[in-house]
This record gives structure tokens, sequence and C-alpha cells, in this order.
């Protein structure tokens, strides 16, 4: 079974022209971190909101993908610093065939 992140990743604009990224897990928003060189891509990437996981996506573009490191180090630490599952997984069900007795 595949294991799914339950975590998206968004950002606010400041008045100092800084964005502020924040970690949403089951409604529960967590900050993570801020930087001040942003373009508006990145802006537009993330302001809505973006599923942690499609920061493993590859980039050709050097600021994206240190931004995305960043996101993925500052998301791995406010977890651990929650103690908060960043995935979701899945029950396993029981196999019926695992109890059985050999005669």
């Amino acid at each position: 079974m595949k294991n799914t992140m339950n975590a998206q990743v968004f950002c606010k604009k400041n008045e100092t022209n800084t964005l502020d990224f924040y970690l949403r897990v089951h409604k529960n928003e967590m900050y993570l971190f801020t930087t001040k060189y942003y373009s508006r891509v990145i802006y537009q990437t993330y302001c809505n909101g973006r599923r942690i996981e499609e920061a493993y996506n590859g980039t050709s573009m050097i600021r994206q993908q240190k931004l995305r490191e960043r996101i993925l180090r500052m998301a791995k630490y406010t977890a651990s610093e929650y103690d908060i599952d960043l995935f979701d997984v899945p029950q396993r069900r029981k196999r019926l065939d695992d109890d059985f007795e050999i005669a």
C-alpha cells in the first residue's frame, strides 16, 4: 500500500515584501519559515496551497529547488516538534489465512 502525505504547504504575503510559509495538516496550521526572496511564480504556486508531495517533483529552476528542499526540511522538523504524522498510513486488513492451524 502506498503511503500518502496528508500535508499541504501554503504561503502568505507580508507588508515587508516577504513570504511566510505554513504547513497545514488536518486543519492545523503551523509556521514553517519566512523568505525575503520570492517571485510572482513562487507566490502563485503556493498562495492557494500545494500538497507537500509535489515538493518531491523536480524542477530546473535553482530557486525553486532550494525552496522545495527547505520546505521538506522544515516540514519534517515541524512534524517532529509537534509530534504529528505527515503520512496517511492506511490500516492494513488482517489476512484471513494468517490464522490457521496445521493438523
